[in-house]
């Protein structure tokens, strides 16, 4: 296997990165397949403050964050995802290793912290956020 790098994305890896994120949801039960059009629309409002890739040289896995709007006004808080790895390379911690470096890169913009959405329930109220510090 070649080795495995994290960068930012770049224009030459949308598709690559379309096709990761829709593989990476096609099987899974809870997933409504609307994934790689959802990164699509972050990428087309430049709202993806952070997107990486995980690359082999060929991309493998993606995970991107974008400013999100907290109740109380509070700036510098990021949503994640989703965050995608090619069905071929999913358990050999390529999904830790994007999340790893895609917290490096809020803290060193300086963020207050990422906020994931647990998307089988689809409910508020699993959203969950922690200090990247």
């Amino acid at each position: 296997m070649h080795e495995l790098r994290i960068r930012r994305e770049t224009q030459d890896d949308v598709p690559a990165v379309h096709r990761v994120v829709e593989r990476a949801f096609a099987e899974v039960e809870y997933s409504d397949q609307t994934e790689p059009h959802i990164v699509d629309a972050l990428r087309r409002a430049g709202a993806l403050t952070v997107s990486l890739v995980a690359a082999t040289p060929d991309v493998v896995g993606h995970a991107a964050a974008s400013p999100v709007t907290i109740s109380d006004g509070t700036e510098g808080w990021f949503g994640i995802g989703p965050v995608a790895v090619d069905p071929d390379h999913q358990g050999h911690g390529v999904g830790s290793a994007l999340m790893e470096r895609l917290i490096v890169e809020l803290h060193t913009a300086g963020a207050h912290g990422p906020c994931c959405w647990e998307s089988r329930s689809s409910t508020p109220d699993s959203a969950s956020g922690s200090s990247p510090g």
